[in-house]
């Protein structure tokens, strides 16, 4: 009796979807083997096309009898649900057992469906058309995948595949006019090229009527076929891509020499304070003198154009704790320099005025000790800052460690350069892995982005790199240079090209420790002459041809099945 495939995966189909699942999963920190990213997708489409020929049940199976869409799913699903396992493991990390490893499971469960609907796509739209039009399909297919994934549900655009190349500085500044997606489409596209005609060029050379008698020949005629010139064309594109980023690279470098020997110096505290700390109240005064302490220890006679603490380095509310405020103020004051930090704050409710909306924020203090600027978190993190439909099941608080929920904030702010008319644009933690998000912070003038980061808890974890790798994409993007500040790694800054500079170390080499270092910003850097890159005015319009291409394909495939069945 044979086994349907439409109820049973095959268990080499099982594992050889697994695999390249934790191959994708490689690509990104740690450990980053960024190359794992080009082989993956055209792995995965491999599996979906001709698996079924490959890895046969016990049972037998025929030639004519192939994976099911549903099984294409299935397999897309199991891929997608060993790499999101892989790369956000450190959710298990979180000082809350139960709701880490449900989180770790739920939350990777319901983003593998994204890359098995990827596969049902591929398998039920894609498999019969020719292999140039089918990479296309497929990469236009990853690309509107991954902008869905950004914003619905409120959004987790975690580790898009383009994020996995961070490193490679010159293919990155394609995200300047595409955003990372363009990266994604790139890479999917190459990489089924490459498998899928690399097959059809084996199966071509073993094939019972031979391009030539002779051996050489035959192989020599292959450069000729049409899958190697696929395979060449998405070769060529990425020489030039790299090509052209070089020398954009080259031309942000040292642009103006006489601005690049001026800089700003800036002071970026990293606090380093168990998450555990943070929500003891009895620690809250020892937490204040200490990160007043390292401060002073950091600056001592210095002079710095600017000082940054991260989120959740202060505690309580500055605006409602006059004795903090007093000592933050005197701070400024003593240091002769503006300081942008992180505090709780509380507002009247403006649709009820008896409520109190909970804020978190980011406040600018000039150095005479007055606050001068506000930015309420707009894009809050799912069970880390509020519990979403809390009010018709009240049950999800037992399965997260907050207490209550913080209110989103309104608009997008930017706070004032020292003595200068450019301002700067604050983000709080999470907010900095959303492309469009960040964009909408800088739509008007702007000349840096400042990060506030607590990843405090992930411990020492690859969460850290992670969500610095996708930071350097927002830099590459919006053409500006990035101040990371965080609470206990990974504390640097970015410049305009996605270079990472200046991580802090402590004694030890250890990035995740306490202390904080003054880092040197070419003034060439912030106040930069360039123009505006093309993704920073004109937002996802790359995306937007990758959907229409991806629904232009699904609409013909389905009236082109219509009009079989008439």
């Amino acid at each position: 009796m044979k086994l349907s495939p439409s109820i049973f995966i095959p268990s080499g189909l099982t594992l050889a979807a697994i695999t390249v699942g934790l191959l994708l999963g490689l690509a990104f920190p740690t450990p980053g083997v960024a190359s794992f990213g080009w082989v993956a997708p055209g792995l995965l489409a491999f599996l979906l096309i001709h698996g079924e020929n490959l890895f046969k049940t016990k049972a037998g199976s025929d030639s004519n009898h192939n994976t099911t869409s549903i099984c294409a799913f299935k397999l897309g699903w199991l891929a997608g649900f060993s790499f999101w396992l892989l790369t956000l493991r450190w959710l298990l990390l979180m000082p809350f057992p139960g709701g880490a490893i449900l989180g770790w499971l739920s939350l990777s469960a319901y983003l593998a469906c994204y890359l098995g609907f990827w596969s049902w796509l591929l398998h039920k739209v894609g498999r019969k058309m020719p292999l140039f039009r089918f990479s296309l399909f497929a990469a236009s297919a990853w690309g509107s995948l991954e902008w869905v994934r950004g914003w619905l549900f409120s959004g987790f655009a975690w580790n898009m595949l383009g994020v996995s190349q961070h490193d490679n500085i010159p293919l990155a500044q394609l995200a300047s006019w595409t955003g990372v997606y363009g990266i994604s489409f790139l890479m999917v596209a190459f990489s089924i090229s490459w498998i899928m005609g690399g097959y059809d060029w084996i199966s071509a050379l073993k094939s019972s009527h031979p391009l030539k008698e002779d051996t050489r020949e035959r192989f020599m005629g292959v450069f000729s076929t049409r899958y190697f010139k696929e395979g060449a064309f998405w070769l060529l594109i990425l020489c030039l891509l790299i090509g052209w980023g070089s020398h954009s690279v080259s031309k942000k470098s040292l642009k103006n020499p006489a601005q690049d020997q001026m800089t700003f110096s800036i002071a970026l505290v990293q606090p380093g304070i168990p998450q555990t700390l943070l929500w003891d109240p009895q620690e809250n005064e020892k937490r204040l003198y200490e990160l007043l302490q390292t401060t002073r220890d950091l600056v001592g006679a210095n002079h710095v154009d600017l000082l940054v603490w991260p989120e959740a380095a202060l505690p309580g509310y500055i605006r409602y704790d006059s004795d903090m405020s007093d000592l933050v103020n005197q701070m400024a004051i003593d240091l002769r320099c503006p300081i942008i930090f992180c505090s709780d704050d509380i507002e009247p409710d403006p649709e009820n005025s008896e409520n109190k909306r909970f804020l978190n924020c980011a406040f600018m203090m000039d150095d005479q000790g007055n606050l001068v600027e506000r930015y309420a978190k707009r894009h809050l993190v799912v069970f880390g800052e509020y519990i979403p439909l809390y009010k018709y099941l009240p049950f999800l608080k037992f399965f997260t460690p907050i207490t209550g929920n913080y209110s989103t904030g309104k608009e997008a702010k930017t706070f004032p350069w020292p003595n200068q008319h450019t301002p700067i644009s604050p983000l709080i933690c999470f907010e900095d892995v959303f492309p469009e998000e960040v964009r909408k912070h800088v739509s008007g003038p702007a000349s840096a982005l400042v990060y506030l980061v607590n990843a405090g808890w992930f411990k020492q974890s690859s969460a850290h790199w992670q969500h610095l790798a996708n930071a350097q994409f927002r830099s590459i993007e919006n053409a500006l240079p990035a101040i990371r500040c965080t609470q206990n790694g990974i504390t640097c800054w970015i410049d305009r090209s996605g270079r990472v500079h200046e991580i802090f170390y402590d004694a030890s080499g250890n990035p995740y420790g306490k202390g904080g270092q003054i880092i040197k910003i070419p003034v060439g850097e912030v106040f930069s002459d360039a123009p505006q890159s093309f993704y920073r005015r004109a937002g996802n319009i790359f995306v937007w041809c990758c959907i229409i291409w991806f629904l232009r394909e699904v609409i013909f495939s389905f009236l082109g099945r219509r009009k079989k069945q008439r």
